[in-house]
């Protein structure tokens, strides 16, 4: 696969995370602090020179408080990316694996510090 073909997913991706953390205020030091990562990544990301994976997509729309979607679609346009049917199940799944785990460490007890 051309990675290059990609590149306008990834440079739109990074402006819906900039839109959205401006719109609620957010440095990008606080969300990566919500996300785990770094705030150069969050930059990064941004700016179109990140990468992201599913995984840090999800937690960067989590500390955003916004569902992934929305990510893909900024200004509610109706501008889709085409998938093949099993991509969207694989991604379906990967994405109820991931919430459910996610849920589930959310509403773990926390270990005190000592």
């Amino acid at each position: 696969m051309d990675l290059r073909a990609t590149r306008p997913t990834v440079l739109a991706f990074g402006r819906a995370v900039r839109a959205h953390r401006l719109a609620a205020g957010m440095s990008q030091g606080e969300v990566a602090r919500r996300a785990r990562v770094s705030a150069k990544f969050i930059g990064e990301m941004e700016r179109g020179r990140a990468n992201p994976s599913l995984v840090t997509m999800l937690l960067v729309a989590g500390a955003l408080d916004c569902d992934l979607q929305q990510l893909f679609q900024p200004d509610g346009a109706s501008n889709y990316i085409t998938f093949r049917a099993t991509d969207v199940q694989r991604g379906r799944d990967a994405v109820a694996v991931l919430a459910s785990m996610l849920a589930a460490r959310k509403n773990a007890p926390r270990r005190s510090s000592r």
